[in-house]
C-alpha cells in the first residue's frame, strides 16, 4: 500500500499503457442467410395487338435450340406473332415478349423489383475528457476533479476533495472499467 501511495502516478501511467496495447478493434460479423420468397400474381396485362415477325430455328450441340429474328421473309424464316405482355406481383413486374405460332417459341423479358439492401455500421464512441463536482449530503467535503474515459472501454479520475473537519485536502484517483 506504501508503494502505491508513493508511485501512484506511475500506476496510473502503466494501466493507461496496458489498456491501449491490449485493446482490440471491435469485429464486424456479417451472416448472409438466403430466404426463398413466393410471390402472387396480382395482375396480368396481354396485348391483343400484334406484330408479325420472322425467326429461323437453329439447332446447336448442347440440344438447346437458338432463334434468330429477321426483318423480312425468307426461305428459312418461319412467320409468327409477337405479343407484349405485362405480368405484376406484389413487389416487381415483368415485361414480356411472346413470341407464337400457336406453339410457344420464344419469351424474353425482363423483371423489375426493388432490392432492400441493409448496411450494417458499427461506430466506436470516442475518449473524452469530462470534469465534475461532487459532495456529501451536509455539504462539509465538496470534491472537485476530471475524468477521462478511453474508447468507452475504461475511465481514470483524479479529483480533490475539501475535508472541513481536518481542514485538508485529500488528492483522489480512481480507475473504473465497463462491464456491461
Amino acid at each position: 500500500m506504501e508503494f502505491l501511495r508513493r508511485n501512484w502516478l506511475g500506476v496510473i501511467i502503466v494501466v493507461i499503457i496496458l489498456v491501449i496495447l491490449f485493446e482490440q478493434e471491435p469485429k464486424t460479423i456479417t451472416e448472409i442467410k438466403y430466404i426463398p420468397k413466393t410471390e402472387t400474381i396480382t395482375e396480368t396485362k396481354i396485348d391483343t395487338v400484334y406484330e408479325q415477325v420472322y425467326y429461323t430455328k437453329i439447332k446447336t450441340l448442347k440440344g438447346k435450340d437458338s432463334i434468330i429474328y429477321k426483318d423480312v421473309p425468307s426461305e428459312t424464316a418461319s412467320l409468327a406473332r409477337q405479343y407484349k405482355a405485362t405480368v405484376k406481383t406484389d413487389s416487381s413486374r415483368a415485361d414480356l415478349q411472346i413470341v407464337t405460332t400457336g406453339e410457344l417459341i420464344d419469351v424474353k423479358g425482363t423483371i423489375s423489383y426493388n432490392q432492400k439492401e441493409t448496411t450494417k455500421t458499427i461506430v466506436r464512441q470516442k475518449s473524452g475528457l469530462f470534469i465534475y463536482g461532487s459532495t456529501n449530503p451536509t455539504l462539509t467535503q465538496p470534491e472537485i476533479g476530471l475524468l477521462y474515459q478511453l474508447k468507452n472501454k475504461v475511465f481514470i479520475s483524479t479529483g480533490v476533495q475539501y475535508n472541513s473537519f481536518t481542514k485538508t485536502a485529500d488528492f483522489k484517483i480512481g480507475v473504473g472499467i465497463k462491464i456491461l
